[in-house]
């Protein structure tokens, strides 16, 4: 299959990449929401486990009785086990995020392989290996990118990348924020927000726990304020919330919707 370089300055590569590997049969699936009919909202998070933020997360859930999806990365698996292993025994899905928190589509699909499997081999003593595979890297890295996905093959035979519906961008929440109060008050805000969401119904929401980087000196506390209001608002509009679903209807959705 031939694509005139005429094209490739106007239209990004990896969005040509995206197409022509779907055509090949080469792509995986890439999921945004929950299967059609699925009108549970999906809490996700990234950067666990960590004790700033793991207990109070875990806590939040069970008083709702809600299910969630955790994407932990491996080194912080490997200072934390019992903390994984508490996510796992209170029954929410658990994959992996990588080992470091990097930028693994500048580092290539020999890097991405090896942290996939690193990090899955901390948390396949916790729990087994789910299949299918929802991967998340973090930044979402190479989930467009034909490379990493044939990169995640020889990882698992049924991985799907776990993409989101819609960002807090949690990871802000604490910036430039002078106390709790300050925070909470910006926690509020993005949760109202949250709550007022037309396509709510059947969403994935991205959270962090105690996410790397993030900008401010009261960043850990975020989550312990933030994941209440968030399960609050999505009670409020009468829905339940339950772990990402991964079944293979979504394939095709998933692809226009990139």
């Amino acid at each position: 299959m031939r694509i005139d370089s005429k094209y490739t300055q106007v239209v990004p590569r990896a969005f040509i990449e995206h197409v022509r590997h779907r055509l090949l049969g080469l792509s995986r699936p890439i999921l945004r929401r929950q299967p059609a009919g699925d009108a549970t909202v999906a809490l996700t998070f990234d950067d666990g486990p960590s004790p700033e933020t793991t207990p109070h997360v875990l806590a939040a859930l069970a008083r709702a009785g809600a299910r969630a999806t955790f994407f932990l990365s491996g080194v912080r698996v490997a200072a934390h086990p019992d903390l994984a292993a508490a996510i796992v025994a209170a029954g929410h899905a658990v994959y992996g995020h990588g080992w470091e928190h990097v930028d693994l589509e500048r580092a290539g699909p020999e890097a991405a392989l090896a942290a996939a499997r690193r990090a899955e081999a901390v948390l396949s003593a916790l729990r087994p290996t789910p299949d299918p595979y929802l991967m998340r890297f973090p930044y979402n890295a190479g989930h467009r990118r034909g490379w990493m996905h044939r990169a995640m093959t020889p990882f698992h035979p049924d991985i799907r990348f776990a993409s989101w519906s819609f960002s807090t961008r949690d990871w802000l929440l604490a910036e430039d924020c002078a106390d709790l109060d300050a925070v909470a008050a910006k926690c509020a805000a993005k949760a109202d927000e949250i709550g007022r969401l037309d396509d709510l119904p059947g969403s994935v929401v991205l959270l962090h726990e105690n996410p790397f980087g993030a900008a401010g000196a009261l960043s850990a506390s975020v989550a312990r304020i933030f994941v209440p209001m968030v399960i609050e608002r999505i009670q409020a509009r009468g829905l339940a919330m339950d772990a990402m679903r991964a079944e293979p209807a979504r394939r095709e959705a998933a692809w226009a919707a990139a």
